[in-house]
């Protein structure tokens, strides 16, 4: 049940259509993994921590420091959220979130989502393919999803902040509870956004989806 005080505070995000008290509490026991360089993931914790998100997660490049600068920085948005770093908690989470712009950044994402598997992700590359990738659950995995996500990054993408701005309000999106259940690929050229559903390649030999559910 939602408190006085938590009714009060989201009360906006409760009577949008499609929302409701519901998803509201979903929100506020939702643990995410968020993934990739400070930078670029910066932008949607804004989006997760307002929206009530309990303990948001980083795997990056930060310290100590940045995990007390973030509890700071947020504390009038959401004094309930807690920051730490992905490791210094158990293994289960409800959500990657993965925002890739660098070959390195995106080898991290691919074993976060091994490590993850039974949670929702959601893997955004911010090169000049410019695609988000919505997997409510597995497979298909991002090694057989019928697509190029997981192909060499190329050129920085043009306008990073659109992709980084709506993988953060998917994030929410299933978070809550009122995403689409088939796993669907969002897809930029320029500001023009096109969603398609997301299926598993046959014959798929690298995938990891297979060899889990065969266990």
């Amino acid at each position: 049940m939602l408190t006085t005080r938590q009714i009060e505070r989201y009360s906006r995000q409760i009577i949008t259509l499609g929302f409701g008290s519901t998803a509201q509490e979903r929100m506020l026991a939702a643990d995410v993994v968020v993934a990739g360089k400070l930078d670029d993931v910066d932008p949607v914790l804004p989006y997760l921590v307002g929206a009530g998100a309990a303990r948001v997660r980083l795997d990056s490049n930060s310290n100590e420091p940045t995990i007390a600068s973030l509890q700071s920085r947020f504390k009038d948005l959401n004094p309930d959220v807690e920051f730490a770093f992905a490791n210094q908690i158990g293994e289960g989470c409800d959500l990657v979130l993965a925002i890739a712009s660098d070959e390195t950044t995106a080898q991290r994402v691919a074993d976060l989502a091994k490590r993850y598997y039974a949670a929702a992700l959601i893997y955004a590359r911010l090169d000049a393919i410019s695609a988000i990738a919505v997997i409510p659950s597995r497979p298909p995995c991002l090694g057989c999803a019928d697509s190029e996500l997981m192909a060499p990054l190329t050129r920085p993408c043009s306008t990073p902040g659109l992709p980084t701005m709506i993988a953060g309000l998917e994030a929410i999106k299933l978070l809550a509870g009122i995403a689409p259940a088939e796993a669907r690929l969002i897809e930029f050229d320029g500001y023009a956004a096109v969603s398609r559903v997301l299926h598993q390649r046959t014959g798929t030999l690298s995938c990891e989806c297979p060899r889990v559910m065969s266990k």
